[in-house]
């Protein structure tokens, strides 16, 4: 929980002993009831947000916080958390401060829309491309709104900017995969059918359904989309993009979105299913093999597409 905001009911009484009420004002005595109304509210909150694995992906899952969003005091309250983040007083890890700016995304008022711009500038400066990845998808659920306009365009900017990745191995750290030997490998599934009817059960997948493979190693990496019946397959390297298809409107490679670091994975599979009108279960299936792999940090960064990794 942030710093110097958030602080635990016993920690408020022992630094700020309840003065008779009889000394107080009407005045005192209603910003001391709203004080104490905030610290519960600060603690269900993170309470809640502790027994949840990822941050909201959908619009549905975002609902599930509305009635913090409703209450205007709590959200000017997160918007004091946030404005000490950004002066660089205070400090959340990544889940946390991702159902902050939920609040802000939510709400939207002028003040809300400022906060949000600062943070995707302040993530896109540091080139912390998971946490603006995570900041943009959730920007997104919202699009309709105009009003995140500037945010989005902040974010989608900066990853525009991202180049190929030069170390797999280092990079492969950064998100949670820690290479033990010197020949390592990892695979991850996604696709519009369950991982295990692509392992166990493939009599039962049907003609429509699409597979989508990212394969990286100490040197290589590649992304290949296919389906079932074969109408058409696509590959991704560092050296472009290859089509195989008899369909004359995925022909044109041109038409398909671009992929220029595995970096950017998790944005690529949301505007991956966008193009080919597919939707993804959400559920990867991990295979690997020289490396430990950190699931919480893997799905932090996969967090656009992906909200369980199985085995």
């Amino acid at each position: 929980m942030p710093r110097g905001v958030i602080r635990g009911r016993g920690d408020f009484e022992d630094r700020c002993p309840p003065p008779r009420l009889s000394t107080l004002s009407e005045a005192s005595i209603t910003a001391l009831a709203l004080e104490e109304s905030l610290l519960r509210e600060w603690s269900e909150f993170h309470d809640r947000v502790e027994q949840r694995r990822t941050p909201p992906t959908t619009r549905e899952d975002a609902a599930q916080f509305s009635d913090y969003v409703r209450n205007d005091a709590f959200v000017d309250s997160v918007v004091d958390a946030l404005s000490l983040y950004l002066a660089d007083r205070n400090e959340f890890d990544l889940k946390f401060g991702s159902y902050l700016d939920l609040m802000l995304i939510q709400r939207a008022t002028p003040e809300d829309i400022a906060i949000l711009t600062k943070l995707a500038s302040k993530y896109a400066a540091a080139g912390d491309i998971v946490t603006l990845m995570g900041l943009l998808h959730r920007l997104q659920l919202f699009s309709g709104d105009t009003r995140l306009g500037p945010a989005i365009e902040i974010c989608t900017n900066a990853l525009n900017q991202v180049k190929d990745v030069s170390d797999l191995t280092a990079w492969a750290r950064t998100i949670g995969i820690e290479p033990i030997a010197e020949s390592w490998t990892l695979s991850l599934k996604l696709g519009t059918a369950p991982p295990n009817y692509w392992l166990v059960r493939k009599s039962d997948l049907q003609r429509l359904d699409v597979a989508l493979d990212l394969l990286i190693n100490e040197s290589h990496w590649r992304v290949q989309v296919a389906r079932v019946d074969r109408n058409f397959s696509a590959q991704w390297r560092p050296s472009g993009i290859t089509v195989d298809t008899d369909e004359t409107k995925l022909k044109a490679l041109a038409a398909w979105p671009k992929l220029v670091s595995p970096a950017l994975f998790p944005i690529f599979a949301s505007s991956l299913g966008q193009f080919l009108r597919v939707d993804w279960t959400r559920v990867a299936w991990m295979s690997s093999s020289g490396v430990n792999v950190d699931k919480t940090r893997l799905l932090s960064w996969l967090h656009a597409c992906v909200d369980e990794v199985q085995p």
